[in-house]
């Protein structure tokens, strides 16, 4: 029995090795592609890199893409999506976007703000008329631009509170700290604007967002069919687990954390921010503009070297320009995007494992200079 298994895990990481290299194959025709720097790399010499950075990070399946000069110039589908079939992942297999999620939110909510539907700047619970706070009406100064720059007071999650209550940590608009509650009490509001439940809500954001930009394997709410038919396997710490909390699952819509993409259709969404399509100008200017600076000692600029929130989108400066971007962490799947608008320039990827964020810092540099 003892040597069975070793076999089967043999097997499972020969397969791995060999499904990685026939992956990267699929675009066998060997073109060059761009840094944010303007250095040519060749795709084998990029496959090569993702495919070490993956291995060393124990990630089993990834969704890339490359977005140069405004356009997706390569994408590429790396490795596993399920290590107990050995089934590879395609151009369709479906990742958790985890907070990625807040990015395409944030685009639906300008979109609604510029139709007229909601302000940015009127407390949402003019628009929802529920206490969601209880003995505590500060939560009716919190607004839009709050939610989505994360200046809402809310904790990032009530059940961190030891009763599991929702509160508010500091007074609305005063300073910032990253919270989910903050979407997803938003959602709740947009969903009473609409007369409408959350699956209604998903159908409008299909109407003004999935379809214009062609992501048809996306959605906050995806039908349980495609999930089981797309959807790659979860993976923590090389283990297979079934992803988000059930408690964490049920109770919210997931503007925060529970969008379902994969490379080829986020990357879509990403040349839409960079050509400024679908909003008037002064929208996408208020969108990626500074709205709150990070303070000195935030673990995000700390360790992360990000500098400020825009409405959805983390802001630094780079040599090479602003960035955009915004990175996701559920408990089994990672993911992380980045556009650069002045060098029409991003990249985009979607892993199935735990420790796929850990691949940035090496990714990023590799794709804005050339250098590993």
């Amino acid at each position: 029995m003892k040597n069975h298994k070793l076999i089967l895990g043999l097997l499972i990481s020969f397969s791995f090795l060999i499904l990685t290299s026939l992956n990267a194959q699929k675009n066998a025709k060997e073109v060059e592609v761009e840094t944010a720097s303007g250095k040519k790399i060749k795709t084998k010499e990029l496959d090569k890199f993702i495919e070490s950075q993956m291995k060393s990070n124990n990630v089993p399946g990834l969704s890339f893409a490359l977005i140069n000069k405004g356009k997706m110039v390569y994408n590429q589908s790396y490795g596993i999506q399920n290590t107990e079939t050995g089934a590879a992942v395609d151009d369709e297999t479906i990742f958790e976007a985890a907070s990625v999620s807040k990015s395409v939110f944030a685009y639906f909510t300008l979109k609604m703000v510029e139709k007229g539907f909601l302000d940015l700047d009127t407390p949402l619970y003019k628009y929802l008329p529920e206490e969601i706070v209880e003995n505590d009406d500060r939560y009716k100064l919190i607004t839009t631009r709050m939610a989505l720059s994360h200046t809402t007071g809310l904790p990032n999650w009530r059940f961190f509170n030891e009763d599991g209550r929702l509160d508010i940590k500091f007074t609305p608009g005063t300073k910032f700290s990253y919270s989910g509650e903050g979407y997803e009490y938003l959602a709740k509001a947009l969903a009473s604007i609409f007369k409408t439940d959350y699956a209604g809500l998903e159908e409008i954001i299909r109407e003004e967002v999935y379809e214009p930009l062609t992501m048809t394997n996306s959605g906050f709410m995806l039908k349980e069919e495609v999930l089981k038919s797309k959807k790659a396997n979860g993976y923590e710490d090389g283990k297979f687990s079934d992803g988000i909390p059930e408690d964490l699952a049920k109770p919210y819509f997931g503007a925060s954390f529970k969008f379902h993409t994969n490379a080829i259709d986020f990357s879509n969404f990403m040349i839409n921010l960079i050509k400024e399509e679908g909003m008037k100008p002064e929208t996408f200017d208020e969108m990626f503009s500074e709205q709150v600076v990070l303070p000195e000692d935030e673990p995000l600029r700390v360790e992360d070297g990000f500098e400020s929130w825009s409405l959805g989108f983390i802001r630094a400066k780079t040599p090479y320009g602003l960035k955009l971007v915004h990175g996701g962490m559920n408990p089994s799947f990672q993911c992380y995007f980045m556009i650069i608008k002045e060098k029409k320039f991003g990249f985009v990827f979607f892993g199935n494992s735990n420790t796929a964020i850990e691949m940035v810092p090496a990714i990023e540099q590799y794709l804005l200079s050339g250098k590993d």
